[in-house]
């Protein structure tokens, strides 16, 4: 009799042995499956700090002034050797409590280290058009200047002048002029 509760205790603790392993084995696959999730959401957040982190590189004032009731900053400006081209990029953010009626830029002109002046009409008040209706208080709006150069091997543009008309509930206000100096240049 002993015999047989000997073995038969032996084949239980054999069977409960056995669930317990397949147990444990689910167990490790369950976690195993859990840290593949993890690393994936990892990675997940890594590629969004990065996308914040070049977001707000993009914006980063080079330059800024006001005037009027309008801010102005300079975030970015880019040459292109071949092409013979500057385009600076620059944030215009109504800084008054009011809608404005519009904003439009009217010309501009740099003098580089050398003291050559360049004027250009192609100032944009957006990426479609040189006029932007209604500016909205504490909105930037993100504008652009290009010029045509005959030589771009500079990497400090000495000054920068933006002449643009920005009209509040008043009509009939002249042009308006921001000033920036000693800005750096990225030249490709």
């Amino acid at each position: 009799m002993k015999r047989i509760l000997l073995l038969g205790a032996i084949g239980f603790s054999i069977t409960i042995s056995a669930q317990t392993i397949a147990e444990l084995k689910k167990e490790i696959n369950d976690i195993k499956t859990s840290i593949a999730h993890l690393h994936t959401e990892i990675q997940s957040v890594k590629s969004e700090n990065l996308y914040y982190k070049k977001s707000l590189e993009i914006n980063k004032p080079i330059a800024q002034g006001r005037v009027n009731g309008l801010e102005f900053t300079v975030t970015n400006i880019t040459g292109n050797r071949k092409d013979k081209t500057l385009v600076i990029t620059y944030l215009y953010k109504n800084i008054s409590k009011e809608v404005r009626r519009d904003y439009h830029g009217t010309q501009a002109y740099i003098v580089d280290e050398r003291g050559n002046q360049t004027n250009t009409y192609d100032v944009l008040a957006s990426n479609k058009g040189v006029r932007v209706e209604q500016v909205h208080p504490d909105i930037p709006m993100k504008g652009f200047i290009k010029f045509k150069l005959d030589e771009i091997d500079f990497p400090v543009i000495k000054l920068l002048h933006l002449q643009f008309a920005y009209v509040g509930k008043e009509i009939g206000q002249g042009s308006q002029n921001v000033v920036f100096k000693s800005l750096l240049s990225d030249k490709n």
